[in-house]
């Protein structure tokens, strides 16, 4: 950053200074815009510094997210493009017109994202993934399909009662994290509805979803041998890979897995309350 500013104001320094020996540029009596014979300089120093934004918004497109990835790639696309037809096309001033388009690509992106991210977690919200999930289903097909994991924070609300609201939240905030590192870049996860959350990866068979569930339950125990908070994290998960030839529209995978994931918890719930009538009835 402080090499980019240094740049940048040697920059604004020599163009002030072109004003009186036209350098770089000149205005002549009839307010008319002239090239001098270093114009180029200033073209490289541009080029250079959209470089360098560029190859860090590279070099960070795993933490920035593909969205963000492609704005700020076109916030960079089109002036170099309106640059470089403006070196061509002499009397044709056009760069100011490529910010506005990549400002206008950036706005509608805020726009979208925050129509459709969840403003706790910063994961997708039920909106965005009952769309994402109807796309899903309507590319399936027999040799390609996907699969699901909806997740339940179990004894969420004893969290909350015994901890407060605020706890509650860094919670929901912790869980996101976790689910995040375990997942691909190019795999889905949205905030399903207070505290659960669903996954949907490009993985059509059994084998590899349950390694997946394992790496969760793995990542969750080191969360919670690592962890100094005063609760422990605890999941229910319902999953399963779409069987396209079900013909399940988006919802009736949904409530399936939502069984399932029911299913788990109550599971749970009976191997919790065993352990606790052994360690009851214990000498």
């Amino acid at each position: 950053m402080p090499l980019c500013a240094a740049v940048n104001t040697i920059n604004a320094v020599c163009l002030i200074i072109s004003q009186r020996n036209g350098m770089l540029y000149y205005i002549d009596s009839d307010n008319i815009y002239h090239r001098g014979p270093l114009f180029l300089l200033p073209v490289f120093i541009t080029f250079a510094l959209l470089l360098t934004a560029f190859v860090l918004i590279v070099l960070n497109r795993r933490k920035i997210g593909k969205k963000s990835f492609f704005s700020l790639v076109f916030l960079i696309l089109f002036p170099t493009a309106c640059i470089l037809l403006q070196i061509k096309f002499y009397s044709v001033s056009i760069v100011l017109n490529g910010i506005v388009l990549s400002m206008l690509v950036v706005f509608l992106n805020i726009q979208s994202h925050s129509m459709y991210t969840d403003h706790l977690t910063g994961l997708n919200n039920r909106k965005k993934l009952d769309a994402y999930l109807e796309k899903k289903v309507s590319l399936s097909t027999v040799d390609k399909s996907f699969s699901a994991i909806l997740i339940d924070i179990n004894n969420f609300k004893k969290i909350n009662d015994t901890f407060g609201h605020h706890i509650g939240d860094i919670a929901l905030e912790n869980t996101a994290r976790l689910l995040k590192s375990c997942l691909r870049a190019s795999d889905f996860i949205a905030r399903f509805g207070g505290d659960e959350f669903c996954v949907i990866l490009d993985i059509s068979n059994t084998d590899e979803l349950e390694a997946m569930i394992r790496r969760i339950n793995s990542k969750l125990d080191d969360y919670n041998q690592s962890a100094s908070s005063s609760y422990k994290l605890e999941f229910s998960m319902g999953y399963a890979v779409y069987d396209y030839g079900s013909g399940k529209s988006a919802v009736e995978f949904l409530e399936k897995i939502d069984l399932l994931m029911y299913k788990n918890k109550h599971e749970l719930k009976v191997k919790t309350e065993k352990i606790k009538a052994q360690a009851d009835t214990a000498p």
